[in-house]
């Protein structure tokens, strides 16, 4: 299995200014391996292949992390400070209030209110709802002003409404914000994304808008559950494939 995903290491590249949602079995497990082993990521023409996450952070890359990573015991607004502050080339004072640095508090503002948590900054993280947790790891990437915003798996394991929420935020954002999606919810890539890329074991098996991939043979058998050697059903809606 290595030596053959080595060599079918995938190459898809971000348009800067849409959305794009890949589609990928193992996707965190593949890009571990890919820098470990055989593939690079370029961004803005810069090889950050072995870059430290603090690096990357600061050329305008931030992410969010399929398991919820936040701190617990602090507030909402505490936990974005921190993210806001991080571009700061201020260094913290031993005696100085936080709440005194303007133009972090500004950040923090802007973000829980783009991401539409406000209402919670004073709360817990600990003690917030798992979408709401969601939401706030959200607000954290924001507040690092990225020009790339990665999304792993941002809806896993949410509710109905958690789901419709977490969606509507990203929609949001990703009208300022270029959004990168690594999502397994098919029918979610699709509603969402502008630009699709689907990986099968490693391989990239189709590229394009949501309605032509939908419509390829490839990823139909891989994740829609459709037969090549069966012509799929048209419906009215899928007339166009």
């Amino acid at each position: 299995w290595v030596a053959d995903v080595m060599d079918r290491c995938p190459n898809f590249y971000v348009d800067l200014g849409a959305r794009l949602g890949e589609i990928g079995r193992q996707p965190n497990t593949a890009r571990r391996f890919f820098l470990e082993h055989a593939g690079r990521i370029l961004f803005a023409g810069r090889d950050i292949s072995r870059e430290p996450p603090h690096r990357i952070s600061r050329l305008g890359i931030a992410r969010t992390l399929q398991v919820k990573s936040v701190f617990n015991g602090l507030t909402v607004d505490e936990n974005v400070w921190i993210a806001a502050h991080s571009l700061s080339k201020k260094y913290l004072h031993p005696i100085r209030a936080a709440c005194s640095y303007r133009d972090t508090a500004a950040i923090v503002e802007e973000a829980l209110h783009t991401v539409g948590i406000a209402d919670l900054r004073h709360e817990i993280a600990g003690n917030l709802a798992y979408g709401d947790v969601a939401l706030l790891e959200i607000a954290i990437a924001v507040a690092m002003r990225p020009r790339l915003l990665l999304l792993d798996e941002p809806v896993a394991g949410m509710s109905p409404e958690e789901t419709r929420r977490t969606v509507r935020t990203i929609k949001q954002l990703s009208r300022t914000i270029n959004t990168l999606l690594i999502e397994h919810d098919v029918e979610l890539v699709f509603r969402l994304c502008d630009a699709v890329t689907v990986l099968e074991f490693g391989d990239v098996i189709a590229t394009g808008t949501p309605e032509s991939v939908q419509c390829d043979p490839k990823v139909m058998a891989a994740y829609l559950g459709v037969d090549l050697k069966e012509k799929p059903p048209q419906t009215k809606e899928e007339g166009r494939c």
